[in-house]
C-alpha cells in the first residue's frame, strides 16, 4: 500500500430527503498534498468537506483524520479537530468593522493565549506570509475581493493547522488575482507544509497547483488521479 492518508473518506453517503447528494464516496487525502475536489454545481463537494469538521453529519460510512475516526465525534471533539483543521470560505467572513490586523489577533489570541503584542507579531507574521503586510491597519471593506481572500488565508494559518479546506478559493476573481491566490496556495502547502484541500471548479487551478483530484459526480467518485 502506498502512503496512509491524513483524511479518508470510507463508503460516506448522504442525502437531503430525496436528493441523495454522496453515494458511497471513497477517497484518501495524503498529508502535504494539494488536493482537488471537483464536480459540477451540486456534486456534494462542500457537503463533503463540511462533514470533515462537524459542520454536517454523514448518514453512513466513515470519515478519518490522522487515523482516528471521527464520524461520531461530539460537538466538544470537532471543537479540538477544529483547531488542526482551519476552513477558507469562499466569501471571506472577516469583520469588516475591525482592521486587517485585528481580524487575525483576536482569533489568535483566544487559540494560543497570547498577550496583545504577541498576537499583533503573529498576525503580521502571517500578513508577510501572503504579501500583504502594509494593509494592516486597513478594513476590509476598503479591499478588493483578492485582498479579502488573502487576509482569510493569513488568518487560517496564523493558527498553525496542519490541513486547510479552501472552498472554491478562486470564485468571484479577476483572472490575475485567481492565479495569485493558486501561487499562494501552492507556496504554502509546500513551504508550511500544510495539507490543502481545495474545491473548486476552477480547471486552470488543478493544472497549476494540484498533486491529486477527485472529481465527484451523481454522488460517486467518477475520477481520482
Amino acid at each position: 500500500m502506498g502512503e496512509q492518508g491524513i483524511i479518508g473518506f470510507h463508503d460516506v453517503y448522504k442525502s437531503f430527503g430525496e436528493n441523495h447528494v454522496l453515494r458511497g464516496i471513497n477517497f484518501d487525502v495524503l498529508p502535504g498534498d494539494v488536493h482537488f475536489i471537483l464536480g459540477h454545481s451540486g456534486a456534494g463537494k462542500s457537503v463533503l468537506i463540511k462533514q470533515l469538521v462537524g459542520l454536517l453529519k454523514p448518514d453512513s460510512g466513515q470519515i478519518v483524520f490522522d487515523g482516528e475516526d471521527i464520524t461520531a465525534y461530539s460537538e466538544k471533539q470537532f471543537t479540538n479537530l477544529r483547531k488542526r483543521c482551519q476552513f477558507v470560505f469562499q466569501h471571506s467572513t472577516l469583520f469588516d468593522s475591525r482592521s486587517v490586523l485585528e481580524n487575525i489577533a483576536m482569533p489568535v489570541r483566544k487559540r494560543f493565549g497570547l498577550g496583545r503584542q504577541q498576537a499583533n507579531d503573529a498576525a503580521i507574521d502571517a500578513l508577510t506570509k501572503v504579501n500583504a503586510e502594509k494593509y494592516v491597519d486597513v478594513l476590509p471593506t476598503q479591499l478588493g475581493h483578492g485582498l479579502r481572500k488573502r487576509i482569510a488565508i493569513a488568518r487560517a494559518i496564523a493558527l498553525k493547522p496542519e490541513v486547510v479546506l479552501y472552498d472554491e478559493p478562486t470564485t468571484g476573481l479577476d483572472p490575475v488575482n485567481a492565479r495569485r491566490t493558486d501561487r499562494l496556495i501552492r507556496d504554502l502547502a509546500d513551504r508550511l507544509k500544510i495539507t490543502s484541500v481545495v474545491v473548486s471548479h476552477d480547471l486552470i487551478s488543478l493544472r497549476s497547483i494540484a498533486d491529486r483530484v477527485t472529481f465527484l459526480n451523481g454522488g460517486f467518485v467518477a475520477f481520482e488521479g
